[in-house]
């Protein structure tokens, strides 16, 4: 079976599971990348991407999962966040919403005396 004609029928961000006795090893322009990188999946062994066809391939025993990026994370990072994992996306908003809500919490429940300045309490 010819290479190509599996990576042609991945959709963008549909996963296809393509088995390793039909593709043992990734074509050469998959480069292993860090685990952050994606979102880890049960029993993953790592992932790899290609940016020649925006593919995002994760690594388990028996199979491959890849699905296609409209957006390559590397050059384009706010629009893959937004496009392609706005669950990411909207975890990071969340978490700089709830930081500075309690940040704010934290300045306004401090005493009087600690919100003066040095020179006001001499």
């Amino acid at each position: 079976m010819d290479i190509h004609s599996i990576f042609e029928t991945i959709a963008y961000n549909i996963d296809k599971e393509i088995s390793k006795e039909l593709l043992p090893t990734l074509p050469s322009c998959f480069r292993q990348v860090p685990f952050y990188m994606g979102l880890p999946r049960l029993g993953m062994r790592g992932q790899y991407r290609c940016s020649c066809m925006n593919l995002h391939a994760y690594d388990f025993e028996d199979h491959w999962e890849i699905h296609k990026d409209k957006n390559n994370p590397f050059t384009q990072p706010i629009e893959h966040l937004a496009e392609d994992a706005p669950n990411v996306l909207a975890a990071v908003i969340g978490a700089a919403v709830v930081g500075a809500l309690g940040i704010g919490y934290l300045v306004s429940r401090r005493p009087k005396s600690e919100k003066k300045g040095k020179r006001d309490r001499e």
